[in-house]
C-alpha cells in the first residue's frame, strides 16, 4: 500500500508538472496589424544583398501586406555604403515593389513566395520562459523562447514577449533568427532580427500600402 501511495503521488506530481509546463506555452502570433522597427544581420548575404538592415515595418496580416522602409548597409572591400530602400509586398496580388528614393528608381517583380505570418513557427518547440536582461521589474523583458531544428542545416530560434497580461497568446517578437529557413520577410534567409517599438494598430494611414508613383 505504501508503494502504491508513492506511485500515485509521483503520478499526480507528473501530471501537475505537465499541466503547468503546457500552461506556460502562451505565445502564438502577433496582433493582426502593427508597426515597428527592426535591425537585421545577414549571416551569408548574396552578391546583391546587404550585410545589415535597419528599417521600419508596417504589417497587415489580414490583408497579407508588408511595407518596409530601410537603410541597407553593404560592407565591401574598400567600400562601405548605405542605401535607402522601400519595399512593398502584396501577397494576395503576388506583386513586389522595390523603390530607391535617392535614384527615383523602382523595380517590379512577381511575388511567388507564400505569405508567412509573423507568428511562432508551428513546427517550433517551446524551450522555457526567461528574462532578457535582468529579472528585476523594469530591467528585463519576460519572454518565451522557442526553437526548431529540421536537421543540422535548418534552424529557428526565437524569443517572444506577451503583449499584455490579459492575453498572453498575442505576442511580439523580440529576437529571432533563421538558418536556411524563410521568415516572414521574403528573401531573408540566414538572418538575425531584433525588433523595437512594436505597436498594435487598428488601421494604417491612407497610402501606406500604395505603390510609389515611380512604380505605376
Amino acid at each position: 500500500k505504501s508503494v502504491n501511495r508513492k506511485m500515485k503521488f509521483l503520478f499526480v506530481l507528473t501530471v501537475l508538472f505537465a499541466v503547468a509546463y503546457c500552461q506556460q506555452i502562451k505565445c502564438k502570433s502577433t496582433p493582426p496589424m502593427w508597426s515597428g522597427a527592426f535591425h537585421e544581420s545577414n549571416y551569408e548575404p548574396g552578391p546583391t544583398q546587404p550585410n545589415t538592415r535597419f528599417g521600419y515595418v508596417d504589417y497587415d496580416g489580414t490583408g497579407q501586406r508588408i511595407r518596409i522602409r530601410e537603410l541597407d548597409r553593404y560592407f565591401e572591400p574598400g567600400q562601405d555604403k548605405t542605401v535607402g530602400v522601400e519595399e512593398l509586398y502584396l501577397f494576395e496580388q503576388k506583386e513586389m515593389y522595390t523603390y530607391y528614393p535617392r535614384e527615383s528608381k523602382c523595380t517590379t517583380e512577381s511575388l511567388n513566395d507564400p505569405f508567412h505570418p509573423f507568428a511562432v513557427p508551428p513546427t517550433s518547440e517551446y524551450s522555457r520562459r526567461e528574462y532578457l536582461g535582468a529579472s528585476i521589474p523594469r530591467l528585463g523583458v519576460r519572454v518565451d523562447s522557442f526553437h526548431y531544428g529540421e536537421d543540422d542545416q535548418h534552424h529557428y530560434h526565437g524569443y517572444w514577449a506577451p503583449l499584455s497580461a490579459t492575453d498572453e497568446a498575442v505576442c511580439i517578437p523580440v529576437h529571432d533568427y533563421y538558418v536556411n529557413m524563410q521568415g516572414p520577410m521574403p528573401q531573408r534567409v540566414n538572418a538575425h532580427f531584433t525588433y523595437f517599438n512594436i505597436t498594435a494598430v487598428t488601421s494604417f494611414p491612407a497610402g501606406t500600402f500604395t505603390k510609389p508613383a515611380e512604380c505605376q
